[in-house]
């Protein structure tokens, strides 16, 4: 049995399941490369033994407050500084932990990449629909996937509402980098006029269900918009002339 279990584990391939809805960026996947390299796995409850605090899996100790701990010295310590491993034992179940020996400036270093890395993925809106709409079918506790059933409703009903063509170029832009200024018009006249005397084209207009307006809107790069002002003043001064 032991044998077959074994030829089991070698055959064993790691795939990425496609309908995960969470996804990470390049550049950070490579923070979170060089994190593990440096502090190992954070995502249990980890130990430090120099100061007795918890560097990752507050919330875990939080919520499995009776459980008894129970670890075990390793023969040498290992890189990333790991000393001793074992486990939380609550309700007949086991929990994994880690104890290692950081000094506290590490530690805290640690601690903020356990809380960081948890967060920085994104989620693919429709893929975590669909999912979320495959679990509910009253068969299962929707509870135990960390959403409340408002959360559920809003991510599929902002998915619903937003089925409209994206603004090529402009969804998401980084515009906050930049300087700028907005002007604001009290009627659709006199929006009209000014684009097309700063000689921007059109875009469609898309209202969601609520009524609200999609989109950026029309942008005009400052030097564009100076350059035309300068322009328009140059022929309006030769008129006056």
């Amino acid at each position: 049995m032991k044998e077959y279990k074994k030829a089991q584990t070698d055959m064993m391939k790691i795939i990425p399941d496609p309908q995960n809805p969470n996804k990470m960026g390049d550049e950070d996947k490579a923070r979170m490369k060089k994190s593990l390299a440096e502090f190992g796995d954070l995502s249990g409850v980890v130990i430090n033994r120099r100061t007795g605090y918890i560097i990752g899996g507050h919330q875990r100790v939080d919520v499995l407050k009776d459980a008894e701990i129970i670890t075990e010295d390793l023969p040498k310590p290992e890189p990333d500084g790991t000393v001793a491993r074992g486990y939380l034992k609550h309700g007949g179940r086991k929990y994994s932990v880690r104890v290692v020996d950081w000094p506290e400036k590490k530690a805290h270093a640690a601690l903020l990449a356990a809380n960081r890395f948890g967060r920085v993925g994104v989620d693919d809106s429709q893929l975590l629909k669909d999912m979320l709409e495959e679990l509910d079918t009253g068969e299962f506790d929707m509870g135990l996937t960390g959403f409340t059933y408002d959360v559920i409703e809003h991510v599929i009903a902002e998915v619903n509402s937003n089925k409209y063509d994206c603004i090529e170029k402009m969804e998401l832009q980084p515009f906050e980098k930049y300087d700028y200024i907005m002007l604001l018009f009290e009627n659709s006249q006199d929006f009209s006029n000014a684009c097309e005397k700063l000689g921007i084209g059109q875009v469609e207009v898309v209202y969601n269900p609520k009524c609200k307006k999609i989109g950026l809107g029309r942008v005009i790069p400052g030097k564009r918009f100076i350059e035309i002002s300068e322009k328009k003043n140059e022929i309006y001064c030769n008129k006056q002339g």
